[in-house]
């Protein structure tokens, strides 16, 4: 019994491991946040490309990536969405729409006091979006506020909610 309860303790507590025990330390800015751009080629991005910030959480079970940036001109955000393997930009909406609260809430959607500046996709007066899922395992977002001339891209595997905030924090 005493191996058994220590085999679940071991168990537990890899487990534990898996997960960011601060979601905080899952989030990056600048020269930092570089080495954590995983889904696009860095070196592709615009030069002219400032105030990076990119979360990069999730666990054994999947992904939670979100990535935002300033660019200098609006050819260099189409430059850099296309770098984040988004559809042509004929595809995108005139306005900033998704269907998913994480998407306008960011990573403060799974954790309540992790409110970023970075991610303040529903602050966009005039944007443009486009959201895609597959399987109910993938999701990626992207959007560009066209009035900041700010980037913004989210990708997530695994599986992803549908419920609001207010649900997931028991408010």
């Amino acid at each position: 019994m005493r191996r058994l309860t220590s085999a679940i303790l071991m168990i537990t507590l890899a487990g534990c491991g898996i997960e960011d025990s601060n979601p905080e330390d899952s989030s990056y800015t600048g020269e930092e946040a570089k080495s954590h751009l995983s889904l696009c080629d860095p070196e592709q991005l615009p030069e002219s490309m400032t105030d990076l910030w990119v979360y990069d959480g999730g666990s054994f079970g999947g992904m939670i990536y979100y990535v935002s940036f300033q660019c200098e001109t609006l050819a260099d955000c189409w430059a850099a969405v296309r770098e984040f393997r988004a559809p042509d930009k004929t595809e995108f909406t005139n306005s900033i729409q998704t269907k998913f609260a994480v998407n306008q809430h960011g990573p403060s959607f799974y954790f309540k006091n992790l409110q970023h500046p970075h991610w303040d996709v529903s602050q966009i007066k005039k944007g443009v979006s486009y959201e895609t899922t597959r399987n109910d395992e993938h999701l990626d977002f992207w959007a560009i506020d066209l009035d900041r001339l700010r980037v913004y891209f989210h990708h997530e595997s695994g599986g992803f909610p549908d419920d609001p905030p207010s649900v997931r924090h028991g408010r």
